[in-house]
């Protein structure tokens, strides 16, 4: 017999708790918490096209709500890209083409209130700039999706820095979370494929970019990149931590629904 809505959303939310609430990596340092994998002209195709999909699977735990996800400035004078959460717990995406910005969106969903300590998956993409769509779930309650028009004026050339995960620039942002995954490919998923990586955590085959998933380990260690760019990164001002007795007994679904607005 086919599983209900409810039941799906039950089994997405006790998967994901199980695999993440005891885990995660946590951004310490003062100045560079972030994970840094270069590829300033692997990942230049978000300012160049505007064709996109960036994933965060974050655990907020601190009370100021801006957060980067991901980025690598927050320069008009510079090229690149900052996915972010803002101070009124808002998700926001901004390109930039070295003169200004390539798009510019803010949603009107994010984090609720009570975000501490819960799980969220964040998603910003876009099919050229002009839409960014971004789509946030805490695995105990369905997705939302919030659509925002921007502006298009696309960059070129390589991006001015490297990416790093968990900041949204080298100067904005720190991690006030501990990060468990990210990705970024050069296509946009469509909303039922964000759905499905939701409940499931099953991406479409074939897709072009960088997966990154925690590692356990220390500053210096390597972040493995199992998508098909295989540009391996490294810790920088972070710390493992992990909680068996969360893996344990993780928090049910049916606790704590509020609902992300």
């Amino acid at each position: 017999m086919p599983r209900s809505a409810a039941s799906t959303r039950t089994a997405a939310a006790q998967r994901f708790l199980l695999r993440s609430l005891g885990d995660g990596i946590n951004f310490v340092g003062a100045l560079a918490r972030n994970v840094d994998i270069g590829g300033k002209s692997l990942y230049s195709f978000v300012p160049n096209t505007g064709v996109f999909t960036l994933i965060g699977i974050y655990k907020p735990n601190n009370t100021n709500p801006v957060n980067g996800i991901m980025g690598n400035t927050i320069l008009t004078t510079e090229k690149g890209f900052a996915f972010f959460t803002d101070g009124n717990r808002k998700l926001q995406m901004i390109g930039y083409n070295g003169s200004g910005n390539a798009f510019s969106a803010v949603s009107l969903i994010g984090l609720p209130v009570d975000y501490l300590n819960k799980t969220f998956l964040f998603i910003a993409s876009s099919n050229g700039g002009t839409t960014i769509t971004f789509s946030v779930g805490n695995f105990e309650t369905p997705m939302l999706h919030d659509a925002r028009a921007s502006a298009a004026s696309l960059s070129a050339g390589d991006m001015t820095n490297n990416l790093t995960l968990g900041r949204a620039s080298s100067t904005f942002g720190p991690g006030r979370a501990e990060g468990l995954e990210w990705h970024i490919y050069n296509t946009e998923l469509s909303q039922a494929e964000k759905d499905t990586f939701h409940l499931t955590g099953q991406l479409p085959s074939g897709l072009v970019g960088s997966k990154y998933v925690i590692p356990s380990g220390a500053s210096g260690a390597t972040i493995t990149d199992s998508g098909s760019f295989a540009n391996n990164g490294t810790l920088t001002s972070v710390a493992y931590t992990s909680d068996p007795m969360k893996k344990l007994k993780p928090r049910s679904a049916a606790a704590s629904r509020a609902p992300v607005s």
